[in-house]
């Protein structure tokens, strides 16, 4: 459970996708302990596994940490428990992709801040018990609501040199730009949550000692994702805009008409409406079946 001190207005007015914010023992997570992290190794353990290690400058190959075997007939994905241990002493990192599909301590922890922004929500959970980084300095593609859960670790965050990036839009090749003094440089605690805007730098580093927290991302729609809905769903209707581009030259035939029938048909409040019912729909958040609260109806009643 996350506690925000903050109003939701007032997080969209002065945060969200403008810069970074702190809240101090917001997240209570007193029962949230080792056996949870147990439990989901154990979850993760399918076909593919859900599980990667990173050894702080790259991603190991899965081969090297894990085998194949053959369970009643299904073919499952384990891991090699000595090489995970070996790796986990030289200061790698467990990384649990869609932690919220493997705990459902995780999942209600992504539900409080889905209900919070009302959006769409993953969670990576990253386990390490050395000092090294979890991938370096970069920037994220979406906005990460990081989650101490056990222990410390270390952050440093610095200012954006690329606003705002899509998918696709990666800092892989532009580490050079980073600037040189964080704006942000501090210990996140256990039940210390920090907000990172996309494209903000931003390195977690671990303290030698055990430490675990969940980077919950925050999936929205972008204008991009609504003008490429009309395009698909709406411009297909007009018959100008089906038209081939000339084949012999470069010239645009008719262009302000385009112009103005794909801004009708973006403006119209209609189309916007029918878009946001379309992606609500399709919206469905997983959760538990809630057996505890169930079976209380089969207890028998004390009799005074």
């Amino acid at each position: 459970m996350i506690n925000f001190p903050i109003e939701r207005k007032d997080f969209l007015q002065h945060f969200f996708e403008k810069k970074p914010a702190i809240f101090r023992g917001a997240a209570s997570c007193e029962n949230f302990e080792w056996p949870d992290i147990d439990e989901a190794i154990y979850a993760s353990q399918s076909s593919p596994l859900r599980i990667k290690i990173h050894s702080g400058s790259n991603f190991l190959p899965p081969e090297s940490y894990e085998w194949k075997c053959v369970e009643v007939g299904v073919l499952k994905s384990q891991l090699n428990v000595a090489e995970v241990h070996h790796q986990l002493d030289n200061g790698s990192t467990l990384v649990f992709n869609r932690m919220e599909s493997l705990s459902l301590k995780i999942r209600n922890i992504c539900q409080n801040i889905s209900n919070f922004l009302s959006t769409d929500i993953v969670a990576n959970g990253y386990l390490s018990f050395g000092k090294k980084g979890s991938f370096g300095d970069h920037w994220d593609t979406h906005d990460v609501f990081a989650v101490q859960l056990i222990g410390r670790k270390h952050w440093k965050i610095y200012n954006p040199t690329f606003n705002l990036p899509v998918e696709g839009q990666t800092s892989r090749d532009q580490k050079h730009l980073r600037p040189t003094h964080p704006e942000l440089d501090f210990t996140l605690e256990k039940g210390d949550v920090i907000y990172i805007p996309r494209g903000w730098w931003h390195s977690a580093i671990a303290l030698g000692e055990p430490t675990f927290h969940v980077a919950v991302g925050i999936h929205t729609k972008k204008y991009l994702d609504y003008i490429d809905w009309i395009a698909k769903t709406k411009l297909r209707n007009n018959e100008s805009l089906r038209k081939s581009l000339s084949i012999d030259n470069t010239e645009m035939h008719n262009i302000n008409q385009i112009i103005e029938d794909t801004n009708r048909e973006i403006l119209d409040p209609n189309n916007l409406r029918e878009y946001l019912d379309e992606i609500n729909s399709q919206t469905v958040a997983a959760s538990g079946i809630e057996i505890t609260r169930y079976a209380e109806k089969f207890t028998p009643k004390s009799i005074s």
